[in-house]
């Protein structure tokens, strides 16, 4: 059965075994652990560089009476600190291009989604307010049909 449940853990699950075939060389390599579903958190982050899925929200369009065409909203949040401030925002705009990659080339997510697309993304120089700490928002648009 697909839900918002099923899609959020799934793209959880694609950037966790997927991103680190699309980073440049000389970026190190993302620990799956570090992919959570919550809100970034940078005073609890246990690695360099972590990845945070949020939902934002849902719509949905009736086709049938067993089916809904929903489509999903995600803020994916790449943070990375402990590193120098050119090494931060290297990093931090590779694990986002590695993103995009990812995305584009499982747009389906295992089949388990119709289409996935990045909408936009925000890079920032500071992380609530700390300097040694850069990231990226990334809006991901997932539609799939949720089947009951």
């Amino acid at each position: 059965m697909t839900n918002e449940l099923t899609i959020i853990n799934k793209l959880k699950e694609v950037i966790s075994r997927e991103l680190n075939n699309y980073l440049d060389d000389g970026i190190e390599p993302i620990n799956e652990k570090a992919v959570e579903v919550d809100a970034p958190d940078v005073d609890h982050m246990k690695y360099s560089t972590s990845i945070y899925i949020q939902p934002n929200y849902s719509s949905y369009e009736n086709l049938t009476v067993r089916s809904d065409f929903a489509e999903g909203r995600y803020a994916v949040f790449i943070l990375c600190k402990r590193d120098t401030q050119t090494n931060l925002t290297i990093k931090t705009l590779s694990y986002a291009k590695a993103l995009y990659e990812c995305l584009k080339n499982n747009p389906t997510m295992d089949e388990e989604a119709d289409f996935t697309m990045i909408e936009s993304s925000d890079f920032f120089m500071r992380v609530e307010g700390n300097e040694n700490i850069k990231g990226v928002e990334v809006s991901v648009v997932i539609q799939y049909a949720q089947c009951y």
